[in-house]
């Protein structure tokens, strides 16, 4: 074999060992890396299911009470708001309403 031939042989075989140890080896050392920097969080408490039937009941009483104050809300708008938005017609003030001045 020529040792001119040689070269570019280690050379190529060199390059292509390179890429496919890159390729292999990332994935793990990355993998490694986030768990050295960031060690595993620890597990979270058991759940008592009483304490969850409890907050549940909490919840279900503040969405009753919230729907009950939107309920409120609504009527009050409604209430306050000018007829003709309430969708009822405004009437004539009556000869007998209006002050002695405007007949």
């Amino acid at each position: 074999m020529n040792p001119n031939d040689l070269a570019p042989l280690i050379g190529g075989m060199t390059l292509i060992l390179s890429v496919a140890a890159v390729l292999i080896f990332r994935p793990l050392t990355k993998r490694l890396g986030d768990r050295i920097g960031h060690p595993p969080l620890p597990p979270p408490p058991p759940i008592d299911m009483s304490e969850l039937t409890r907050v549940r009941l909490a919840l279900e009483e503040t969405s009753a009470r919230l729907e009950r104050i939107e309920q409120r809300l609504d009527f009050t708008e409604k209430l306050l708001s000018p007829p003709r938005e309430r969708g009822t017609t405004s009437h004539p003030p009556s000869a007998a309403q209006q002050s002695p001045g405007h007949s």
